[in-house]
């Protein structure tokens, strides 16, 4: 459902037709049909149909699809035969939820099978992490399909990280621990050609520059040969979707991880549109304080590096946030707060606590300790929707005080 407006217009443009088909429950919970989406199955020159049932949730959408196949999942092994190709490796795009019905025994089955017929390589999953399942299930997914079942990948409870000084349960020679200390990858199905993109939504694939581009170099090159063989893709990566509005990592580090070599963060506006104007950086877990912002806007797709003081711990396996607090200029929502996951990779592991396996994965600023020893008052102000409003002023104030603070000291 995430691409076939996507499909439409390819085809409009290369002059050619386009088959659809659907697998998703139709249409996602908490999604709605527009005209342009409906048009894009309207026009499909077929529709592709696993099942009757599939059909029926299309047509009682008032959609009227042109041709209908029906398709089961069967393979025709006289037309499709595991032969030479002109690329190394083999890329399989695996999307099915841990439930019986999905059969995953006859998915390992199959995996073996075609480990002994040939003695090619495959990769590769993307999954997504850190959104809760829209089931209301209580577990990191991708809003659909859970990430551990998905990927293999040890997942802490939602709403829970690892503690700080965590080793990966398997030694793969390599870190494979989330930068939010989430996931370790180390157990993943294929630990090596597993990439993970936290608040990477189902089905939008296309609507990040990161995951179009990677996904489109996994399945048309062989650029990319294992989630640790190109610094531009990394294993773990934070969604650069325009809704979350900016981004930022450090500039030595792998993206999501921060040590001594790092001096500057670079900070970038995701927008398109507006320029943006930062209001308050603030870091959590470690005792690094940004207090140059520039008094300048940045403008849209750019970033910029900024300067930090203070001095990272000598340990690795810790859990820090970086908190940005920003103003789109002329949107219709100015004022925003996105909260980043990194970890400290600067020494030896910090000392880990066997006893208490996981803690809370934000960090509380001063106001939300506030408001967790006061219930009161957390829920009068989350009912009248104006406690994320007054965290952000209060971290934004924080910033403003502490470089008047060191204003006049210099």
């Amino acid at each position: 459902q995430g691409t076939s407006v996507y499909s439409m217009l390819f085809a409009k443009h290369f002059n050619v037709p386009y088959i659809l088909s659907e697998h998703s429950p139709f249409p996602i919970p908490g999604t709605s049909i527009n005209d342009t989406f409906k048009a894009s199955l309207e026009g499909a020159s077929s529709f592709l149909a696993i099942s009757n049932d599939k059909v029926r949730q299309i047509l009682m959408q008032n959609i009227h699809l042109k041709k209908i196949e029906y398709i089961g999942n069967l393979i025709d092994t006289e037309k499709f035969r595991v032969e030479p190709a002109a690329h190394d490796e083999k890329t399989f795009l695996i999307v099915a939820s841990h439930s019986f019905y999905k059969n995953y025994d006859l998915f390992i089955k199959t995996m073996d099978r075609l480990s002994e017929i040939s003695s090619r390589p495959f990769k590769v999953i993307i999954a997504g992490y850190g959104v809760p399942a829209i089931t209301g299930m209580q577990a990191s997914s991708d809003a659909i399909i859970t990430t551990k079942s998905s990927t293999g990948a040890i997942v802490a409870p939602y709403g829970q990280r690892f503690a700080d000084g965590y080793s990966q349960k398997v030694d793969t020679g390599r870190w494979q621990v989330s930068p939010s200390m989430t996931i370790d990858a180390s157990t993943a199905y294929l630990p090596a050609h597993t990439f993970f993109v936290e608040q990477l939504y189902h089905g939008m694939i296309f609507k990040d520059d990161f995951t179009k581009e990677l996904m489109l170099k996994l399945l048309l090159t062989d650029e990319i040969e294992s989630a640790f063989s190109n610094e531009a893709f990394p294993q773990f990566h934070a969604t650069t979707n325009r809704s979350h509005s900016v981004f930022a990592s450090f500039n030595k580090s792998t993206e999501g991880y921060v040590s001594a070599a790092d001096n500057r963060l670079i900070v970038r506006n995701l927008s398109e549109k507006y320029p943006m104007l930062l209001r308050a950086v603030t870091a959590r877990g470690v005792d690094l304080r940004f207090t140059k912002l520039p008094k300048k806007t940045i403008r849209p797709g750019e970033a910029i590096a900024l300067r930090f003081e203070g001095e990272l711990p000598p340990v690795s396996a810790k859990a820090v946030q970086i908190v940005i607090d920003y103003d789109l200029v002329g949107s219709a929502t100015p004022l925003g707060e996105r909260t980043l996951h990194f970890t400290v990779m600067n020494g030896e592991n910090a000392p880990f606590n066997a006893a208490a396996p996981y803690t809370a994965s934000l960090m509380p600023g001063k106001l939300e300790t506030l408001l967790s020893q006061n219930k009161t008052a957390d829920l009068l102000l989350t009912k009248t929707g104006l406690r994320d409003l007054l965290i952000m002023l209060c971290n934004i104030w924080q910033n403003v005080l502490l470089r008047m603070r060191i204003l006049f000291t210099n």
